[in-house]
């Protein structure tokens, strides 16, 4: 029993570590999407001022 309970504790604590490891990656991810959107949206509008001038 005492090997039972060992190993559920790992696997708990392992289980918490990894899941608090998942939201730190996907909030990078998410910075680093809305970044490449806002550098997307720039250009678009670079582009629509250069077109607009000619």
């Amino acid at each position: 029993m005492r090997a039972n309970a060992c190993y559920h504790t790992a696997t708990t604590l392992a289980t918490i570590a990894v899941t608090t490891m998942d939201k730190a990656i996907q909030a990078e991810s998410e910075s680093m999407r809305a970044k490449r959107m806002l550098i997307h949206r720039e250009r678009e509008i670079k582009r629509e001022n250069k077109s607009s001038h000619t």
